[in-house]
């Protein structure tokens, strides 16, 4: 899910991994957790960077507990 993208900055280009979530993905995505079905580490991380879900990380180390879906979340399901 994560892609590498290379952007041109003030005439250099820089290579970064950025998160690129596919709005149709972060629905399925959304939709799945909605029916109670535990989504990866990968699509908890991209759908927190998107914006779409609050989390919750106990520590660096433990993985990532998805808490809330946002309201831009929820606007995303409606659509």
């Amino acid at each position: 899910m994560v892609n590498e993208v290379t952007r041109r900055y003030e005439g250099s280009e820089i290579c970064e991994r950025d998160p690129i979530m596919d709005i149709a993905l972060a629905k399925s995505a959304l939709r799945e957790h909605a029916k109670g079905r535990k989504l990866g580490q990968a699509a908890i991380g991209e759908l927190y960077l998107a914006g779409y879900m609050g989390i919750h990380l106990p520590s660096p180390r433990e993985k990532l507990h998805p808490t809330v879906v946002t309201d831009k979340g929820k606007q995303l399901l409606e659509a």
